[in-house]
């Protein structure tokens, strides 16, 4: 059997009010890491299926903490993040 599961996270955000912005910024830096940290305690180091997370409209959520070092992390452990920019 081949079980193929889509989750979406969706968050709005206004771009005209950045209040909230950084929100967005810690619950993808928390997400990144714990799929990383998961990724090391119980599947030794690689996860079993790719992970793709879609970023749109990255301009607007604002900065991402060491997001370069997040993309280069989790690509080696089947993490890829995917982004596209509108500014």
């Amino acid at each position: 059997f081949i079980v193929i599961l889509l989750i979406a996270l969706c968050q709005v955000l206004l771009y005209n009010i950045s209040t909230f912005n950084f929100v967005v910024g810690i619950l993808y830096t928390q997400l990144f890491n714990l799929m990383c940290d998961k990724t090391d305690d119980e599947y030794g180091g690689r996860l079993p299926v790719h992970v793709r997370c879609l970023l749109d409209e990255f301009a607007i959520i604002g900065q991402i903490p060491m997001f370069g070092s997040l993309q280069q992390y989790g690509a080696g452990k089947s993490l890829f993040l995917l982004y596209r920019i509108f500014c």
